[in-house]
C-alpha cells in the first residue's frame, strides 16, 4: 500500500477528497488558488519563482502518511521542503549548491537527521519525491532513492506540507502534487462516559496508529 502512494499521483483538480485520500496537483499556470503565499512570489511562465524569505503553503488541513512530488530549479541559495509542520515542529528537507539535509525541528531546537553531498547542480530542474509512512521517510531525485530514515525518537506524524526559500536565495517550482491519506482531525467523536461538565474521557484514536489521540 505505502508503495501506492508514490505511484498513485493522477492528474486532478486543485484538491480533491475521494476514498479516504486527498490529492492536490498544482501546475501554476496563474496565481495558484488555494495557497498561502508569505514573502516574494510571483508566476512567470507557468512557474512560481520564490525570492529571499519566502514561503507558499496549500491550504490543507494537516496530514498524515503522504507522497509528495515538487519540481523544482535552484537559481541561488537554497530551498527547503517542509513536512508534518505544525506550530513549532517539522521536517524539513534543505538543499543547495554544495548538500542536501534532513532536520527536525522541535520548539526552535534544530536536529540534524541526515547530510548528503553533493547538492543541486543549479539552473537544473529535479524531481523530489518525498514518501512518509509513519515514522518511516523516503527522499527522492530524479526517481532514484537518496536517502530514508525511521524516527524512532519522538516521530512528527501529522502535518502540513510548505515550500521556503531561504533569504538571500532563488528557486523555481514548475509542479506540485501530494497524495494523502485524509487529515487526522476527521472523523466522528465518540463519547466515552466523562462526566458532564467536567473534566472528561472523550478521545479519539487514530486509525492508523494507535499512539495518536485527539
Amino acid at each position: 500500500m505505502i508503495a501506492l502512494f508514490i505511484l498513485s499521483l493522477i492528474s486532478t483538480p486543485l484538491l480533491r477528497s475521494d476514498e479516504g485520500c486527498w490529492e492536490l496537483k498544482e501546475e501554476f499556470d496563474g496565481r495558484p488558488r488555494g495557497w498561502r503565499l508569505e514573502g516574494d512570489w510571483r508566476v512567470e511562465d507557468g512557474r512560481l519563482l520564490g525570492r529571499g524569505s519566502a514561503w507558499a503553503e496549500p491550504e490543507t488541513l494537516p496530514l498524515y502518511n503522504f507522497s509528495a512530488r515538487v519540481r523544482a530549479r535552484l537559481i541561488k541559495g537554497g530551498f527547503h521542503i517542509n513536512f508534518r509542520s505544525l506550530a513549532d515542529r517539522r521536517y524539513l528537507l534543505g538543499v543547495n549548491g554544495e548538500e542536501i539535509y534532513l532536520v527536525k525541528e522541535i520548539g526552535g531546537r534544530f536536529i540534524e537527521l541526515k547530510r548528503l553531498r553533493p547538492g543541486l547542480s543549479r539552473g537544473r530542474w529535479y524531481e523530489i519525491a518525498i514518501l512518509a509512512a509513519g515514522e518511516h521517510v523516503k527522499v527522492y531525485f530524479d526517481g532514484r532513492l537518496r536517502t530514508s530514515f525511521t524516527d524512532s525518537d519522538d516521530p512528527l506524524l501529522v502535518g502540513k506540507f510548505a515550500l521556503e526559500v531561504l533569504e538571500g536565495s532563488e528557486a523555481a517550482f514548475d509542479r506540485v502534487e501530494i497524495t494523502a491519506v485524509r487529515p487526522a482531525e476527521e472523523g466522528r467523536w465518540v463519547r466515552l462516559g466523562g462526566p458532564p461538565g467536567g473534566l472528561g474521557y472523550d478521545i479519539r484514536i487514530h486509525p492508523r496508529n494507535k499512539r495518536i489521540m485527539f
